[in-house]
Order: C-alpha cells, then structure tokens, then sequence
C-alpha cells in the first residue's frame, strides 16, 4: 500500500511514539523510510547571518544525535532508512520533502490534544496521506488520526503497541 514513508523526527515523547510506529509500519509494507529532522533558524528579517549560523550549529549539535539514534534503532529492527536534517520552517521543509521523494505517507506525532501548527500546516499542504500518532493522556492506547488529503476528513483508530 506504501512505497516511501516520511516521519518527522524531534526530541518528544510525541515524536518517537510516531517513529516507532513508521518503523513498524515500513517493515509490515515493505516500505522505504525516510526520517527528517528540522532545526529551526531565525527569520532572516531578524537575524544576521552570524546569528542564522549559530542557530544552525546548535541545531545540528542537537539533530545529528538524534538522527544518529533513529536510524539505529529502526536497524536494529531490520529496516533500512533513509535520513535527513534541514534547516527551516519545519512544515515547509517537511512538504518539500515529501515531494522530492514521492513520498505516499507523513507520519508525525502528536503532542497537544488539537493539531498544532506544524501538523496543520503539513496536513494542508501536503500532496500525500497523513497520518498522526497521539497517546492520548488519559489512556494508555495510542490513536491514530488518518487524515484524507482530498476530503479533510479524519478516522481515528486504536491501535496495538
């Protein structure tokens, strides 16, 4: 059903939850994975390049790591991965991305309980399905919300850890 998954990669418990779930997911369709993490850098109206510069290396020195573990952990699972780090508004880079690499699923985690800016941006205007892992505080299931690009209608699903 999948050919290429994309899961957005950042330091929360939200995120590693949607990770683990790419990783299975990819594995059960055979799929190629794709993890990206985006490091945020000031706008440049307010920032001078020094600034941008520094931003980029702190980001780095934070997502290199990260990355690093991500992609050991879904080997360790058996599944290859494909990895990236990118620097900009993270929607963006996450859409142009996903595009680039014919990617057919976004996967993100979720971390409040209404979409947050991010997640909505991407869901807007990305021209493949999403799906969005949450951990709902008050259960101790995971939901999935599969939102439809061309209806914007959502399911949610349980699903087993």
């Amino acid at each position: 059903m999948f050919n290429r998954i994309l899961v957005g990669l950042e330091n929360t418990p939200a995120s590693k939850t949607a990770f683990e779930y790419a990783v299975r997911l990819a594995r059960q369709e055979r799929a190629e994975l794709h993890v990206i993490s985006v490091g945020s850098i000031p706008e440049i109206t307010a920032g001078t390049i020094d600034e941008i510069r520094d931003a980029q290396r702190h980001a780095q020195a934070e997502l290199v790591p990260l990355v690093k573990a991500g992609r050991e952990l879904a080997e360790a699972k058996g599944q290859p991965v494909v990895t990236d780090i990118r620097f900009g508004h993270a929607a963006d880079v996450i859409n142009a991305y996903a595009a680039e690499h014919g990617v057919d699923l976004i996967v993100l985690g979720k971390q409040r309980r209404h979409l947050g800016s991010v997640g909505e941006r991407v869901i807007r205007h990305a021209h493949a399905l999403c799906l969005w892992q949450a951990r709902p505080r008050s259960l101790n299931t995971q939901a999935l919300l599969i939102i439809e690009k061309k209806t914007g209608r959502f399911a949610k699903t349980p699903v087993k850890s």
